[in-house]
């Protein structure tokens, strides 16, 4: 929950590349679908901070139930402002920010 999630689609889009590349070569061990069909099936939540750039394009690959903002106590970074910056941001649906800034939490804790 504190690796943010901008490396998210680079690293999806490779694992899916690298899992064609090795259902061709027929590898004995390999997992039975890609990693972006896991990702759908809605097992894995990550969190991002308000201020990433990606998170639009995180959202399509992830889907926007399974994303949660980021925040804990202070850190040296001085970064205590992640929720007002998800609630600003202008590239992101009202829906996306509401479950991002409480319902998907909610569900992921059983609150």
């Amino acid at each position: 929950l504190e690796a943010g999630a901008d490396w998210l689609p680079y690293m999806v889009q490779r694992m899916d590349q690298y899992y064609a590349a090795d259902s061709m070569a027929q590898w004995e061990i390999l997992p039975k679908r890609p990693c972006s069909e896991y990702l759908r099936d809605g097992n894995v939540y990550f969190t991002s901070e308000g201020d990433e750039r990606l998170l639009p394009i995180v959202l399509e690959y992830l889907g926007e139930d399974h994303m949660m903002a980021s925040a804990d106590m202070p850190h040296t970074e001085a970064r205590e402002n992640t929720l007002e910056e998800i609630k600003a941001r202008n590239d992101i649906t009202e829906a996306q920010k509401e479950k991002i800034l409480s319902r998907n939490a909610i569900r992921f804790f059983g609150l």
